[in-house]
């Protein structure tokens, strides 16, 4: 399989990163190579016009570029940005997961989301809960959550053309790539699977984001470590690590009681009467 991560010149700890965790577990006929990443000066050069902010323009405008330098690649592409993380299983269960339908039956795959709803967080968790137990892994359809993130997905060679001309038609750029996915996965134009549990995750790297404002670091502290916490081959203590960066009473007492609760519901220990 043909990879292309997006990286941006100058940030080579990230490229060294991604290169040396991809090398380790590469398996035969897959290649890597870098795409690189589009900046604000770029947006500025060709005038993109749209209300999101320069630097989601830049994202677009990298995921675009991508599609469009592997649009005669003879199979399935996968596009990564500079902070996924491969593990020993990740590229084995990508290929199964491209053939795991026939190719008319599927747009994307996602290898990981961000999830947004903590309902859908639960809901996620207890389901990694059932898989582990019987060593089962599963595609979840994608149309019903509210998700995000680019950081790794694979475009089914059948559908490149057809997503590179929507991408190309999403003008002005109102809304950052993740999200006008969402709305089209949302929409049923594009049919979006994501792999489960997700095989592949985020380096450390992904908690420095390059695109995302300060504003909202805890919101991405919270859903790195979910994501990190439901990977294949997660470290559970690692997972949370992160998380003791909020301060002490960043949880109010309410929140802290229902924790608890839910905690106690979700063990392993818990019986239904």
């Amino acid at each position: 399989m043909e990879c292309v991560y997006i990286n941006l010149d100058g940030e080579d700890a990230r490229r060294a990163a991604l290169e040396a965790n991809f090398a380790a577990h590469q398996p035969p006929g897959w290649t890597l190579r870098r795409l690189r990443a589009a900046t604000p000066a770029d947006v500025a050069q060709i005038a993109l016009p749209g209300r999101v902010r320069e630097v989601e323009k830049a994202v677009y405008l990298s995921h675009l570029q991508a599609v469009e330098q592997t649009l005669a690649a003879p199979g399935h592409v996968l596009i990564l940005e500079d902070d996924a993380l491969f593990g020993p299983a990740s590229c084995e269960r990508i290929a199964s997961a491209c053939a795991a339908f026939p190719e008319q039956d599927w747009d994307m795959i996602f290898t990981d989301v961000t999830l947004v709803d903590p309902h859908a967080m639960t809901r996620f968790f207890s389901m990694r809960r059932e898989l582990a137990r019987s060593g089962r892994e599963m595609l979840v359809p994608l149309r019903e959550f509210a998700f995000a993130g680019t950081t790794s997905y694979v475009v089914n060679r059948r559908f490149r053309a057809r997503w590179l001309d929507m991408l190309r038609a999403q003008s002005p750029l109102d809304l950052p790539l993740d999200l006008y996915m969402r709305s089209k996965v949302a929409g049923g134009e594009v049919r979006a699977y994501v792999t489960f549990p997700f095989v592949t995750s985020l380096s450390s790297f992904g908690d420095a984001s390059q695109h995302q404002p300060r504003e909202s670091e805890t919101a991405d502290l919270v859903w790195n470590a979910f994501r990190r916490l439901t990977w294949l081959h997660r470290d559970i203590d690692a997972a949370v690590a992160p998380l003791r960066r909020l301060e002490a009473d960043f949880v109010d007492p309410e929140a802290r009681a229902f924790t608890a609760l839910l905690g106690a519901a979700l063990s392993d220990r818990f019986i239904v009467k």
